[in-house]
């Protein structure tokens, strides 16, 4: 059996992007664990590094008042920072250094983690200390509203997330989750095209088709921090959507096309009650499909037929005949110019 993947996003059905920030779950020191994004680093911004940790070394040697952990640690700052910490989304990175000086000195640690931003960029430390504040209001927003945003559909969740980052960062929310949003293009594009291909490659079994789409979500998603489940209705969604693997249902029998089905969906991780339920619901659409296919051919007939007033009256007997209470809402479907049964039949999605 193919194992449920763990994926991350939100494609439109599969795609979602970050939902708790990485510092969230890392026990790491700062010195193991921040990352800073690739850039040459000038001159200027060395000389001004080694000015600053010069200037703590001297404070820390002549001044009885210089807290050793704090200047090694703004030292350890400079290090790792240099000339990036200007970036918002550096300076928001800092989120996990407060709380490992408070984790560290839980007696004064906001007083600690405020002289040792001062101490290692003094020009930004405000700048730090406010957007840090911010990055608290957020993440005590995830923790208080983790269940209801898991429940949500991936799109929905994503757009609270936005939603309330630009109610508190405001624009800088796109300059501090910039890279996350260019990740999840990226990655939005590279399962795009494996289910384009997947899509027209006729000529691979369904079997070998529903391994390379799940083997893809998993490689795409399961493997990042901020990684979500898809259920494997909405993987089941997908599959069955592609042409390849229509044209091998409707190849078959009404039984073997059902049997398959079922195969694809145990094999994606349904269990025998959710295949037993997803089969009554495939049994009802195919009567519904059986009706609506005989409408339109009726429908057809009148069309060529009658035209005018009489027209009108034919089409709508008919459509009581065969839809009953529905026989408005296709009326009305019908003069918007959709015909919900000229659409192609999808197995085992409509």
């Amino acid at each position: 059996m193919i194992k449920r993947p763990t994926l991350t996003i939100a494609i439109t059905v599969i795609f979602l992007i970050g939902f708790a920030p990485w510092y969230l779950n890392s026990n790491k020191a700062p010195s193991e664990s921040i990352r800073l994004p690739s850039g040459p680093q000038t001159e200027s911004a060395e000389t001004l590094s080694a000015k600053l940790v010069d200037t703590i070394e001297a404070n820390a040697e002549n001044s009885s008042t210089t807290d050793t952990f704090n200047a090694k640690l703004a030292k350890e700052l400079i290090a790792k920072y240099g000339d990036k910490i200007d970036h918002l989304a550096v300076q928001a990175n800092l989120f996990k250094v407060r709380d490992y000086v408070i984790n560290k000195h839980p007696e004064d640690g906001h007083i600690r983690f405020n002289e040792i931003i001062h101490l290692a960029f003094p020009d930004q430390a405000q700048s730090i200390i406010n957007i840090i504040e911010l990055m608290s209001q957020y993440t005590q927003w995830l923790a208080e509203n983790y269940r209801q945003l898991n429940d949500m559909p991936p799109l929905e969740r994503d757009g609270q997330l936005w939603k309330k980052r630009r109610d508190i960062f405001g624009d800088a929310a796109d300059v501090i989750w910039a890279e996350e949003r260019e990740l999840l293009v990226q990655k939005q594009r590279k399962v795009q095209q494996e289910i384009h291909r997947l899509g027209l490659a006729n000529d691979l079994s369904t079997d070998e088709k529903l391994y390379q789409l799940t083997t893809t979500l998993s490689d795409t998603y399961g493997d990042t921090a901020q990684s979500m489940v898809i259920a494997p209705n909405l993987i089941a969604k997908v599959f069955f959507g592609f042409d390849s693997v229509q044209q091998t249902l409707e190849s078959l029998s009404p039984q073997e096309r059902q049997d398959e089905i079922n195969r694809v969906r145990q094999k994606l991780g349904y269990s025998e009650e959710q295949i037993a339920q997803a089969q009554k619901k495939d049994e009802y659409r195919n009567q519904r499909w059986e009706k609506g296919l005989l409408y339109m051919a009726e429908r057809q007939a009148l069309v060529d037929q009658f035209e005018g007033k009489a027209l009108d009256s034919a089409l709508a007997n008919l459509r009581e005949t065969h839809f009953k209470k529905e026989a408005y809402t296709i009326e009305k479907e019908e003069v918007s110019g959709f015909y919900r049964y000229a659409r192609p039949r999808i197995y085992g999605r409509n």
